[in-house]
């Protein structure tokens, strides 16, 4: 597997589903805005661990960037674990409820917030460019 051609297919999605989750945005669909943000965090996290050769099959990639922390890699992306959790646990959960048949007539996400999150999503996206640039020089 070349680490380093996976990190890079999965930044080029990264930036692809952030122009989608603020193309969204504009458009006023709020849901799918938080959504593509969520999916945007959770490939970013997936180029870190594509970096050294971690291949996540089941949970999102910001839940198994834990386990780089626990063998004392990438340090530097310590701060925005938390970070990247919460986004794709926002995206995750908009979801969710926009998709329940159980959600009551109310809004599931509000403008405030979905700007917000793709505020939060292109700082970390732009801290893990920073980490794939660093890791290639």
């Amino acid at each position: 597997m070349n680490n380093s051609a996976l990190a890079s297919e999965y930044m080029l999605r990264a930036s692809r589903s952030l122009k989608e989750a603020r193309q969204s945005h504009e458009e006023g669909d709020l849901v799918g805005a938080v959504v593509s943000a969520g999916e945007a965090v959770d490939y970013a996290a997936r180029v870190v661990l594509a970096l050294y050769g971690i291949v996540p099959l089941c949970l999102g990639a910001s839940f198994v960037l834990e386990y780089l922390i626990s063998k004392g890699k990438a340090t530097e992306i310590v701060k925005l674990v938390g970070e990247m959790e919460e986004i794709a646990l926002k995206g995750l959960l908009a979801e969710k409820l926009d998709e329940s048949s159980l959600k009551s007539p109310s809004v599931v996400v509000r403008e405030v917030e979905v700007k917000a999150t793709i505020e939060r999503a292109s700082r970390v996206i732009e801290a893990v460019e920073g980490i794939f640039d660093d890791f290639h020089d």
